[in-house]
C-alpha cells in the first residue's frame, strides 16, 4: 500500500511540475529585441520576437491620412496575424493596423462601415505578401474612402470605409513589427516609412515607387511626409523621422509590450482554425494528468467523497492555471488568457471524472485489497 501511495503522489507533483515548466517556459522577464540595422543597406530586419515604437505619439490631422512602407517580408505568419505596422491611440477604439497573413494583407482600424464586427473595419487583399520580394505598399484614407497601392499601382478601393479616430484624427504611438500586446509578430525587412496628414494621389503615390526602386526622381512628389524614416542609421537606438517633427523610434535593446493585457477574454481571440483548435485541445488534455492523479489520490488515499474530490481538484486546477495566467502578465514573450484557465479547468475536470469512473472505482477497490492482502 506504501508503494501504491507513493506512486500516486509522485503522478500529482511530476504533473502539477510539467504544467508550470509548459506553462511559463521560456522564463525570460528581459528577452533580448531581435531587431538589428541592415548592413549592406538602409533598413531594419526584425525578428522574433522584436518589436519598435516611438516614444511619443505621432499624430495625423484632418479625417485623411496616407502610409507608404518599402518592405521585404521573411516568411509567411499562418497562425494568426504578424502585424507590421500599429497605430495605437488610447484603447481599441483608436487602433489601426497594416498586417499579414500568409500572402494578404491586413488592414484594421477603426472608423464607420455597416459590416463593422469586432469594434473594427477590416479589409483584405490577397497576393501581397512574398517571402523575399520587395513591395511597396500605400495606404490612402478619406472621406470617400480608402485605397491600397501595392508597387504604384491601385489595387483596392473601399468607398464603404474610412480609417479615422473618434474625433476625426489618429493620435497615436507608432510601433513596426509587432502590435501593442506584443503577440502579433511580423517578419521581414522595413526599408523605409512615410506617413502625411493628407491623402496621396494616384500620381503622387506611382511616382514615390519609382523613386523608392531607383526608376524616378524625388522632385516629382508635390510635398514632404509629415513623418519619415529612412532607416539610414546603421546602428544604434533611434530611428530618425528626418522631417524633423518629433517622432523618433527607439529600437530597444530589450523585447518590450507597451499594453500586456490580463486574461485575454475568450471572443477577443477566438479562431475558428487548426492552430486556435490545436492549442485548446493541448490546454484542455494538458491539465488531465492532474485531475486523474489528483482525484485517484483523494478517492484512494484519503477516501474523499465523490462531491469533496471533484471541488478540491477543479479548484487545485485552477489555482495552479490561474498562477500561470498570472505570471504570464510579466513574461513578454507569452500571453495571460481566459479561453486557456477555462480549457484548463475542463481538462482538470475530464481527468477527475475518469478516476470516478464505476469501473475504475472498482479497480482501485481491487488494487486497494490487493496491496492490503
Amino acid at each position: 500500500m506504501k508503494h501504491w501511495k507513493l506512486l500516486i503522489q509522485a503522478g500529482c507533483m511530476a504533473s502539477a511540475i510539467a504544467i508550470l515548466f509548459a506553462g511559463l517556459w521560456p522564463f525570460e522577464l528581459s528577452p533580448p529585441n531581435q531587431v538589428r540595422w541592415l548592413g549592406d543597406r538602409d533598413g531594419l530586419q526584425i525578428s522574433s520576437p522584436g518589436i519598435v515604437y516611438s516614444q511619443e505619439k505621432v499624430t495625423l490631422d484632418g479625417g485623411s491620412f496616407s502610409i507608404e512602407v518599402l518592405i521585404e517580408p521573411a516568411r509567411a505568419r499562418t497562425r494568426g496575424i504578424g502585424v507590421l505596422l500599429e497605430l495605437f491611440g488610447d484603447g481599441d477604439s483608436n487602433r489601426l493596423s497594416l498586417g499579414q497573413w500568409n500572402s494578404y494583407l491586413i488592414l484594421r482600424g477603426p472608423g464607420r462601415e455597416k459590416r463593422r464586427r469586432k469594434g473594427y473595419s477590416e479589409i483584405g487583399l490577397e497576393n501581397v505578401f512574398h517571402e523575399g520580394i520587395v513591395r511597396h505598399l500605400a495606404i490612402t484614407s478619406e472621406t470617400e474612402g480608402v485605397s491600397i497601392y501595392v508597387n504604384g499601382e491601385l489595387m483596392k478601393f473601399t468607398p464603404e470605409y474610412q480609417f479615422t479616430g473618434n474625433n476625426g484624427s489618429l493620435n497615436s504611438y507608432l510601433i513596426l513589427g509587432n502590435s501593442s500586446t506584443g503577440d502579433n509578430q511580423w517578419h521581414g525587412k522595413i526599408l523605409r516609412l512615410s506617413l502625411y496628414d493628407r491623402m496621396l494621389t494616384a500620381k503622387e503615390v506611382r511616382a514615390s515607387y519609382l523613386t523608392r526602386m531607383g526608376e524616378g526622381t524625388s522632385s516629382a512628389r508635390s510635398e514632404d511626409p509629415l513623418y519619415e524614416y529612412r532607416f539610414n542609421e546603421h546602428g544604434g537606438s533611434i530611428a530618425v523621422n528626418s522631417s524633423d517633427k518629433g517622432g523618433n523610434l527607439l529600437v530597444p535593446d530589450t523585447f518590450t509590450v507597451l499594453r500586456k493585457q490580463v486574461l485575454i477574454p475568450p471572443w477577443t481571440n477566438f479562431k475558428l482554425n487548426r492552430a486556435y483548435l490545436m492549442d485548446a485541445v493541448i490546454n484542455l488534455l494538458g491539465f488531465l494528468p492532474l485531475g486523474f492523479f489528483l482525484a485517484l489520490y483523494l478517492a484512494s488515499v484519503k477516501r474523499s467523497e465523490k462531491g469533496t474530490v471533484y471541488v478540491v481538484a477543479a479548484a487545485s486546477g485552477a489555482a495552479i492555471s490561474l498562477f500561470i495566467e498570472i505570471v504570464q502578465v510579466f513574461i513578454p514573450v507569452r500571453s495571460s488568457s481566459s479561453t486557456d484557465l477555462i480549457l484548463n479547468i475542463f481538462g482538470t475536470i475530464i481527468g477527475v471524472h475518469l478516476v470516478m469512473n464505476p469501473t475504475l472505482i472498482r479497480f482501485i477497490r481491487l488494487m486497494r485489497t490487493w496491496t492490503h492482502g
